[in-house]
C-alpha cells in the first residue's frame, strides 16, 4: 500500500497492513490551536481545524519516515508538557 497526506509531495510505503473494525477514540490526542497556546514551547506552532476527527488511517512504527522527528522543544520544569517533539512528515506538523 502507498499513501501520501493530502498537501504532502512525499509518498510512503506500508509493507504490512491489519484491519480493525473499529479504533478507539483518539479525539483527546489531536493537537489543535488552542492547545497549543496553553504551553510556551508551542505558542508558535500551527494545527489544521480537521473537520472530521474520525480515525481513517492508524501509522504504526512500521512506517517510520512518516513521523519524522524535526524539532525537539522543552518546556519549564513543572510544565505538564516539559518534552515534546515536532515531527514533520505525512501528516504534516504534528506533536507528540
Amino acid at each position: 500500500m502507498h499513501i501520501q497526506g493530502v498537501e504532502e509531495p512525499e509518498i510512503f510505503q506500508v509493507q504490512k497492513t491489519l484491519v480493525q473494525n473499529s479504533i478507539v477514540n483518539v479525539d483527546s490526542s489531536i493537537p489543535t490551536d488552542e492547545l497549543a497556546s496553553l504551553f510556551p514551547h508551542l505558542q508558535d506552532l500551527t494545527f489544521p481545524r480537521l473537520v472530521s476527527n474520525q480515525v481513517e488511517l492508524l501509522l504504526g512504527q512500521n512506517v517510520q519516515n512518516a513521523f519524522r522527528v524535526s524539532e525537539l522543544r522543552y518546556g519549564e520544569n513543572d510544565n505538564l508538557l516539559p518534552f515534546t517533539r515536532v515531527l514533520d512528515g505525512l501528516c504534516g506538523v504534528t506533536v507528540v
